[in-house]
């Protein structure tokens, strides 16, 4: 049987005009696309089209878990220990190019319930609404750790009908809402039984009956992720795999130290992307080295989401494997993850085909017959598909966060 990838979605409609965007340079020309490059339409697909457009690894699947109206512009997702899906819906993100409107109270975490056990979801309930740009979710204890900018929330439902009706205040002072890209989430349990976020100077644990805060290097930018023996992984927008060889809570223990070597490791191999469609539109596609010839994204730009693969419904070579994602490009990659001689991971970039990437930089790309690279390991022509996070599910398969947008900044 062909291994299960499996696809959370949202499907949207958004128009608008392209307007500057952040880290753009004064007086820095920004010539448009020659007159000859054409496009390809990117019109709003159903599920089953959009299916059609994914390629993957042979022997692997694409299956759909829950799409419009079932769910409505996810960024995290997450199971509890019934098999329910818990996702954050960031719904205020971006309704347009000027993100006019995005600070109104239309978020939501919504608890997903597949009835007939056939893996994909039947039914939803709100556990939790009226939410700004909620960023991350964690059930516990009989409710849920909530990241809801500028809070940490921790929310139970007491009566039994599914939604929070107890809403406590861990932590406040937060950001997100001015940015939502550089602001805490994650909220990620691990080994040492604490909640660890990406892009925070804290963490959460829960002691003698009542919520601690513990100080944390900040580390990352979206997504944090763990292997077996408890390292925590992340990455930046530009950097697809980090990790902390030394706990970002044991980095700061001494007050006069500052944060020490090997707390946040770059060890990716090779920045690369390599879509199946043409991506004119990303961040500073205007630069020369920001695009191949064919403009394809070279190297990631939005890369995020990062998940260590710890299931057994993928292929063998799977297991251990970091994916990250790249929405600007359409795309998740796979970095095959083996011990450097000091013992620091090395995460080595390998395509659908599994073979390892090079440095374009340093012009040994590895590439096909046709003098292109090959491709990432999961790629869509479909320009709205935004993979945002990864998780892993009680069937051991690999789900996909599809934020599914035109606008992605």
């Amino acid at each position: 049987m062909p291994g299960p990838v499996r696809h959370v979605v949202t499907h949207a409609l958004l128009a608008g005009t392209l307007l500057a965007q952040a880290g753009d340079v004064p007086g820095e020309a920004q010539p448009p696309l020659p007159p000859d490059v054409r496009v390809p339409a990117a019109p709003p697909l159903d599920p089953a089209a959009q299916a059609a457009t994914f390629a993957l690894p042979d022997g692997l699947a694409v299956s759909l878990v829950a799409a419009e109206p079932l769910v409505v512009d996810p960024v995290a997702a997450t199971f509890d220990l019934e098999g329910r899906l818990w996702v954050v819906e960031m719904r205020g993100f971006m309704p347009d190019v000027d993100g006019v409107g995005e600070l109104e109270p239309v978020g939501a975490i919504a608890v997903l319930h597949d009835d007939d056990g056939d893996g994909r979801m039947d039914r939803r309930v709100d556990f939790l609404g009226g939410l700004v740009l909620p960023r991350a979710v964690a059930p516990t204890r009989g409710g849920a750790l909530v990241i809801a900018p500028p809070d940490l929330l921790f929310c139970r439902d007491t009566d039994g009908d599914g939604r929070a009706d107890e809403t406590i205040v861990v932590d406040t002072g937060l950001e997100g809402l001015d940015n939502p890209e550089h602001a805490p989430n994650g909220l990620l349990p691990t080994l040492d039984n604490a909640f660890a976020c990406a892009r925070h100077d804290r963490r959460y644990r829960f002691v003698d009956g009542a919520w601690v805060v513990e100080r944390a290097r900040a580390v990352g930018q979206w997504g944090i992720t763990q292997d077996d023996r408890g390292r925590l992984y992340h990455d930046t927008n530009s950097d697809p795999l980090r990790v902390s060889l030394v706990p970002p809570t044991e980095a700061l223990r001494h007050p006069l130290h500052g944060p020490v070597d090997g707390s946040d490791t770059g060890i990716a191999l090779s920045r690369l992307a390599r879509p199946s469609r043409m991506t004119p539109g990303v961040n500073r596609g205007y630069r020369p080295e920001t695009l191949r010839d064919d403009f394809t994204l070279r190297a990631v730009t939005a890369a995020c989401g990062p998940w260590i693969f710890r299931g057994d419904g993928l292929r063998a070579a799977e297991r251990g494997s970091a994916f990250v994602c790249e929405p600007a490009a359409n795309l998740v990659q796979r970095y095959e993850l083996e011990p450097g001689v000091d013992g620091t991971p090395l995460a080595r970039l390998v395509s659908a085909a599994g073979t390892p990437a090079g440095d374009e930089t340093r012009g040994d790309g590895a590439s096909t017959p046709d003098g292109r690279p090959p491709r990432d390991w999961l790629t869509s022509t479909d320009e709205r598909f935004r993979p945002v996070a990864l998780t892993g599910g009680p069937d051991g398969a690999l789900y996909v966060v599809d934020m599914y947008r035109g606008i992605l900044q």
